[in-house]
């Protein structure tokens, strides 16, 4: 670990249990390595004059940039997870750099780009105006940007590619609970409009109709304000019985569904927010339960990697062609050997993709002297 010393620094990180846990993961990682300490800005719960004056270019949100002043001491490095920009977090940029002004400073931008994902509603446009002019000033204080995106600068700041990765570890595999010829689909998530379920959903309804006659069951866990729009239309194309809305599940309920499920489901709706390649968490934890990946669009794991057990749709509004889901199914659960072992060796060849050891190495590179 040596004597290099740095700080983990994000806003309001821990109310979001998906990102509390990639933080997590990502400090843990950081630890085996150098010293890490995990510092988490909030923000006090605002009224409504609060809210009103910060939508005026000038005004921030009120983070408590204080506590973060009092924590960092003797930097070696800052690691800091992006929140929009605004005037208070340019200056405790410039705070930052002026206090070590030998320290490496690098901001991961967790998506890009964000605008449309970020600022979609009409009541974020004032918020969108403020990061645009405040992120131009990220290059005089940050020496490299952490992302996904291709690009080899961002805000004029050299562009260090990562892939998302979680620690397989901690993970643990699931047998299959019952090794039978039903094609079971899992999607776990927080339904936005995102995720795009509806494209599956059209594409069973269709394989059903042009006489399909093969048993498949979408089992649906989690929340989220598309869950509605998806029963409305499972509904409307008699679909109740092949399509189950499990709820949220966690724990040992959950781990039941991942034992029942064949196929774990990804993202089919990133094209409405102009998102072309995917890195989510959610694809690393199916490969770590041992299941295959189907997706509504590239995926950076399996870039320019012959990987046997992913399937990718085109990043459109297409409904989803069933049965080439089906014939997936088929090459991997051949009969040749039972589901169980297949999932071993899933997992196996997932960790070589997509362990947080692996994907995470260019930024320890970047921080070691």
């Amino acid at each position: 670990m040596g004597n290099i010393q740095g700080f983990y620094i994000h806003f309001d990180g821990s109310l979001m249990l998906g990102v509390n846990n990639k933080i997590k993961m990502q400090i843990q990682e950081l630890q085996k390595h150098f010293k890490c300490e995990e510092v988490e800005i909030t923000t006090p719960e605002r009224s409504l004059s609060n809210r009103i004056a910060g939508l005026l270019p000038f005004c921030s949100i009120p983070w408590d940039y204080r506590k973060a002043k009092d924590t960092v001491k003797n930097a070696d490095y800052i690691y800091i997870r992006r929140v929009n920009a605004d005037f208070k977090l340019i200056l405790f940029f410039k705070w930052l750099r002026d206090r070590f002004p030998q320290c490496k400073i690098l901001m991961e931008v967790p998506t890009y780009p964000y605008d449309k994902q970020s600022f979609r509603h009409i009541s974020d446009k004032p918020f969108e105006l403020k990061d645009k002019i405040f992120r131009k000033c990220y290059k005089k204080y940050v020496d490299c940007i952490i992302s996904m995106a291709d690009e080899t600068e961002i805000f004029g700041i050299p562009n260090i590619k990562i892939k998302n990765g979680i620690n397989f570890g901690l993970i643990e595999p699931v047998d299959k609970a019952v090794d039978d010829e039903s094609v079971d689909l899992l999607a776990v998530a927080n339904f936005q409009p995102d995720h795009g379920y509806e494209r599956v959903i059209k594409g069973m309804a269709e394989y059903y109709s042009a006489g399909g006659i093969r048993d498949i069951k979408l089992h649906m866990a989690g929340e989220g304000k598309e869950v509605l729009e998806y029963k409305k239309l499972v509904d409307s194309l008699k679909l109740n019985g092949r399509v189950i809305f499990h709820g949220k599940k966690t724990g040992e309920e959950l781990e039941k569904l991942y034992s029942v499920a064949d196929i774990g489901l990804g993202a089919f709706g990133c094209y409405k927010s102009g998102i072309k390649v995917s890195s989510v968490l959610k694809i690393r934890e199916y490969l770590a339960k041992g299941l295959p990946v189907v997706s509504g669009m590239e995926e950076d794991l399996f870039q320019n990697y012959d990987y046997s057990y992913y399937l990718g749709y085109d990043n459109s509004s297409d409904n989803i062609d069933i049965s080439k889901t089906i014939r997936l199914y088929d090459n991997i659960y051949d009969g040749t050997e039972t589901k169980t072992n297949i999932r071993k060796r899933i997992r196996e060849a997932g960790k070589e993709l997509a362990d947080i050891s692996i994907t995470y190495k260019p930024v320890v590179d970047y921080i070691k002297p």
